[in-house]
């Protein structure tokens, strides 16, 4: 923890995703945790940690003060609805402290984020039997056969194959979806109703120590858009936060943790008081306001050789010992 700069910098932890696993897989397996996994994590957070409001350690790292290395805050991405089915009534119990950003867009609605549709493609091939090797050149790149091959076939974490299509930009994420839609049959609803929170919900969390930050409007990658378009996601998510919770978003994430000076100038003239990202590494930039690294956990983070629970192996996560051993890059 020492080698990894705990103490001077803040333990943010994201999550995206808790989840009633249905016959033993998980949606999207990269961005969700079984609501068993959070409830043990969430057990040993609040035995071994002081887990603090998001605001109050921003606060102290505005102030230069340091953090001890105990200190740490929970945070979510994106606002689906299971952050109220499943990890908020935990958190409750606990009386533990939450920050979720939310994609205004996606609010009170059955519409998906991409990577949910691809986990989703991918169990259907699966069953399917899609001969992955014969998938077109002229939409599906070498690069991408291969990373599809082995997250298909291997039921591998989605995150190489994600972050490749990503890389391709969003007209290719789309006739890739749109071929796999075709090839297994799919027009049907890949997971019928509401996969997002009710302002009413939100507002329920927000009486209960849950605080509200934005994740922009639509998740649109800010970097990927003109000055006018990144003004447009920050100031209406802001916005509808104001309108629907009567108090102003503070904080903002940075879809897919993807951003640049231009888009950081952008977020601190919309008003945000601060920013975070998705990269887990500290840096002498970390106490940048509005470039504050997170570390993200998944279910394998806390799960030990025999798939329970490890008091340890989640230690050493929140530690930093996998980083320092270069076995994380996510």
């Amino acid at each position: 923890r020492r080698l990894n700069g705990n103490g001077r910098y803040p333990l943010i932890l994201y999550y995206h995703r808790v989840v009633e696993p249905a016959e033993g897989s998980l949606p999207a397996p990269d961005l969700a945790v079984t609501s068993r996994t959070f409830a043990q994590q969430i057990e040993f957070l609040k035995e071994e940690f002081h887990v603090l409001p998001l605001d109050v350690v921003i606060e102290r790292l505005g102030k230069g003060g340091s953090l001890s290395s105990r200190d740490v805050a929970l945070t979510f991405d994106d606002g689906y609805l299971d952050n109220y089915t499943c990890a908020f009534p935990l958190l409750k119990r606990h009386g533990l402290p939450a920050t979720i950003f939310l994609t205004t867009a996606f609010i009170e609605s059955d519409r998906q984020f991409w990577w949910d549709r691809l986990a989703v493609l991918l169990e259907r091939g699966r069953c399917a039997a899609l001969n992955w090797n014969g998938l077109p050149s002229d939409v599906f790149s070498p690069e991408v056969k291969r990373t599809l091959r082995k997250a298909a076939v291997g039921r591998r974490r989605l995150t190489a194959l994600t972050n490749c299509l990503k890389a391709q930009g969003r007209k290719r994420i789309d006739e890739v979806l749109e071929y796999l839609e075709r090839a297994v049959g799919g027009t049907l609803p890949f997971h019928p109703g509401r996969q997002f929170l009710s302002w009413k919900e939100i507002r329920e969390m927000e009486g209960n120590g849950i605080t509200f930050g934005s994740h922009s409007h639509s998740h649109a990658v800010l970097t990927d858009i003109d000055d006018d378009a990144v003004a447009r996601e920050l100031l209406v998510s802001k916005e509808i936060i104001r309108d629907r919770l009567c108090t102003e978003a503070k904080g903002f994430a940075y879809p897919d943790g993807w951003f640049d000076g231009r888009v950081k100038r952008l977020v601190i003239a919309a008003g945000y008081h601060y920013a975070v990202q998705t990269h887990r590494a500290v840096s002498p930039e970390s106490r940048d306001a509005y470039s504050i690294p997170r570390r993200m956990v998944a279910e394998g983070h806390a799960k030990g050789y025999f798939d329970e629970f490890s008091r340890a192996m989640f230690a050493c996560e929140l530690a930093g010992g996998f980083d320092l051993l270069l076995l994380r890059n996510f």
